[in-house]
């Protein structure tokens, strides 16, 4: 077979060689082997994200549940009042969380059972000795209303639990600081 101008002639009976080093098509087959692969970490990547999310609901209405008791609860009933301030703060920052449906139902419970004190006179000279009387812990428990599906994984059915602990805020033991008397500006001498 004849070479006109550096090109080969076509033919049929092309080598094994010539058709590895064919270079059309390439883009389409590396498209074809890298797709199921982008697609099942976009996949687990979702479903990872969502889970992220009801959690990080859940840590914000927990903090928000105990800051508010740690200035509200000496005033509320620790058996009942505490549980339903509590649950209306977290129920409400889990409805904020659009992905959270069916809005699952916390089961909220509190440590220590007895309903946190404020210190006494008696602390007055060390504060931090009793300080433990006045924590109390928040404990927030959901359950995912969906199983979490990850390629290649069983679905499992996820339950979060979050924890803040605070303390009773009460008056101040050491009452408050004296704010120091300004100083009389200077006075100028009357110009000559």
């Amino acid at each position: 077979m004849l070479e006109v101008r550096g090109q080969k002639s076509k033919r049929w009976g092309a080598s094994f060689g010539d058709w590895v080093l064919d270079q059309r098509g390439s883009t389409l087959t590396q498209f074809v082997l890298v797709l199921p692969i982008f697609l099942v970490l976009l996949y687990g990547s979702f479903a990872v994200w969502k889970v992220a999310l009801a959690k990080q609901s859940l840590a914000s209405g927990t903090y928000q549940a105990a800051r508010y008791l740690s200035v509200e609860g000496r005033y509320l009933d620790y058996t009942g009042e505490w549980e339903y301030a509590a649950r209306v703060i977290i129920v409400h920052e889990l409805e904020n969380n659009s992905l959270l449906r069916p809005l699952p139902q916390p089961a909220i419970s509190f440590e220590p059972f007895s309903k946190p004190k404020c210190p006494e006179e008696e602390c007055v000279n060390d504060p931090w000795q009793c300080l433990d009387r006045a924590l109390f812990t928040v404990r927030a428990e959901i359950t995912l209303p969906w199983p979490v599906r990850i390629p290649f994984l069983d679905p499992e059915t996820i339950t979060l639990v979050e924890k803040r602990t605070s303390y009773i805020e009460c008056e101040p033991i050491f009452g408050p600081t004296s704010t120091p008397e300004p100083e009389p500006a200077p006075t100028l001498p009357p110009a000559p």
